[in-house]
C-alpha cells in the first residue's frame, strides 16, 4: 500500500480521494467548487486585524457581564430574604451554598 498524501496535497491513491471526495460532499459550501484531484481544500484565512480587534467589544462584555451579576443577586436575595420572614423558615445548608456559588 503506499502511503497517503500530506494534508493539502494531492491524493496519492485512491483511498486519498476517496476520502477528499467524502469530505467535499459533507460539507455543502465546498461540494462542486472544488475539485477532489486537488487534494484537501485550504483553510479559511483569518478576517482582517480590524475586523477581529477585541478592543471595540469591551464595552458590550462589561455591560452583559454586570446585567448578569445584577440578576444573580436580585435573584439570590429575594430567596434569602423570603427565607428569613416568615415565622417556620429559617436558613439551611442549600442557602449557604447558593450565597457562596452567588459571590
Amino acid at each position: 500500500m503506499t502511503e497517503s498524501a500530506l494534508v493539502g496535497h494531492p491524493p496519492a491513491n485512491d483511498r486519498d480521494l476517496a476520502i477528499i471526495k467524502g469530505i467535499l460532499a459533507a460539507v455543502p459550501k465546498l461540494a462542486g467548487k472544488w475539485p477532489p484531484e486537488k487534494g484537501s481544500p485550504p483553510s479559511p484565512s483569518w478576517p482582517p486585524v480590524a475586523e477581529r480587534n477585541s478592543d471595540t467589544k469591551g464595552g458590550d462584555i462589561i455591560a452583559s457581564s454586570v446585567i448578569v451579576i445584577l440578576v444573580v443577586a436580585l435573584v439570590t436575595g429575594t430567596r434569602v430574604a423570603a427565607r428569613w420572614s416568615g415565622k417556620h423558615n429559617r436558613i439551611g445548608w442549600d442557602d449557604y451554598f447558593i450565597l457562596a456559588a452567588a459571590v
